[in-house]
């Protein structure tokens, strides 16, 4: 409750007229408790989850064959009562874990020095609070996260969080009670750290939400802001984490990279990548190799056309000729004779040159035309038999069949090739 009861009052004790957000801010909060303004926190941070994760999983039912596109592990396809399931589960831990620590909390918070009143917090200030909250919660995050990774914390805690290995945006805050707990406190030590204002720990513990359903999407969308964020791991990133499950001793941080980097936890995954880049490049090296055979032998069939078109040119001028001297010949012996047997020699002479023309003879040339690719030169067919053979050298790196070849079929694209399925 700000210690102002009219706007002339707090305008005299900031100095100052207020700005429009504060003039709305003062008009929300001013008759109202401290504690209620804090418990905000609970019905947003629902929300949010809800409508955050569930847009992206009415996406991939509602359009599969555009969602697949995107998904990093294309072959995991959860039933609509998967993801009901799952977002109970999920709400209900919520309501059990986050919904009363907040309610509880409020004391700490409020020695810590959150503050409620006048003035607002500048962008500069908010910004600078944001950026180091992410580096404190990151930095424990990722050592709390490891230590979940021993075999007595992974099998009495973190397990429940990687029944998924095909993470999806429901499950993001998925797991065990404690676990939702202990992976959550990081998030509370950087405003204990530097107090902030209430809108700022609102603002903070919302984007930390989504970026926490981000990283859980399970999908790679190359129209994603946050792929400007420097050392940004995203969905991608802890993807690999969740495939390799329990016996993961790589990618635990949850938002940044450089943890993993430092402390060597992100080799199994940097040589997952390498991999990748090498079988990647090796593929379109050989089809590249294959395309320019291919399309020699095309100009060596065009150039063989040209000159088969060029006899045939020849053939048609002596068959004319022919039939000139025939008439010819017509003429001059209907004017000795009526020789009406021999006239109907030359015609059946006549049509029978006019069959070979119009059948073998035009055959051979439309023959000529099949090894031309209908879809453009420079086309590079690939079938299953191909890229099973490419997958069979770096198994290992992909997940799925569908994801080798999509991955495969995008880095050729970008190498300027045209691709499609043969």
């Amino acid at each position: 409750m700000l210690p102002s009861s009219t706007a002339a009052e707090a305008e005299a004790a900031l100095g100052r007229a207020m700005s429009y957000a504060e003039r709305a801010w003062f008009g929300y909060s001013a008759g109202m408790p401290d504690y209620y303004l804090y418990c905000h926190i609970v019905p947003m941070l629902l929300l949010v989850y809800t409508l955050s994760s569930l847009r992206l999983a009415l996406f991939e039912l509602g359009a599969p064959s555009i969602a697949l596109r995107y998904k990093l592990q294309p072959r995991v396809q959860l039933s609509p009562a998967a993801f009901l399931r799952c977002y109970m589960d999920t709400m209900r831990a919520l309501l059990v874990t986050i919904a009363p620590l907040h309610l509880l909390s409020y004391p700490a918070v409020k020695m810590a020095g959150i503050r409620t009143g006048l003035p607002l917090p500048s962008v500069g200030e908010a910004a600078a609070q944001l950026v180091l909250y992410f580096l404190v919660d990151d930095y424990i995050g990722y050592w709390i996260h490891r230590l979940l990774h021993t075999k007595w914390g992974y099998d009495n805690i973190h397990r429940v969080h990687h029944e998924y290995t095909a993470p999806m945006a429901l499950a993001a805050p998925y797991g065990h009670w404690s676990d939702v707990l202990i992976l959550g406190a990081p998030s509370l030590v950087g405003p204990s750290i530097v107090p902030c204002h209430i809108t700022t720990f609102w603002l903070w513990l919302v984007i930390r939400q989504i970026e926490a359903i981000d990283t859980h999407s399970g999908f790679k969308f190359p129209f994603n802001p946050t792929i400007y964020i420097p050392f940004y791991g995203g969905a991608e990133y802890h993807d690999y984490h969740h495939f390799v499950g329990e016996h993961s001793q790589s990618n635990f941080s949850s938002l940044f990279t450089f943890c993993d980097y430092l402390h060597g936890t992100d080799k199994g995954y940097r040589y997952h990548i390498a991999k990748l880049s090498e079988g990647i490049t090796a593929l379109i090296a050989k089809h590249h190799h294959n395309d320019m055979e291919d399309k020699g032998n095309t100009d060596e069939d065009m150039g063989d056309k040209g000159k088969d078109n060029k006899d045939m040119g020849d053939t048609v001028k002596e068959r004319k000729d022919m039939n000139d001297n025939d008439n010819e010949d017509e003429r001059m012996d209907n004017k000795r004779m009526d020789g009406k047997d021999i006239d109907d020699k030359d015609n059946e002479d006549a049509g029978k040159d006019g069959i070979d023309m119009d059948g073998k003879d035009m055959d051979d040339v439309g023959m000529q035309g099949k090894g031309i690719d209908d879809k453009g030169m420079g086309a590079i067919h690939i079938d299953l038999n191909e890229y099973m053979e490419y997958i069979q050298i770096v198994r290992k790196t992909f997940r799925t069949d569908e994801e080798a070849y999509m991955f495969y079929v995008e880095t050729m694209r970008e190498k300027g090739f045209w691709c499609y399925k043969g």
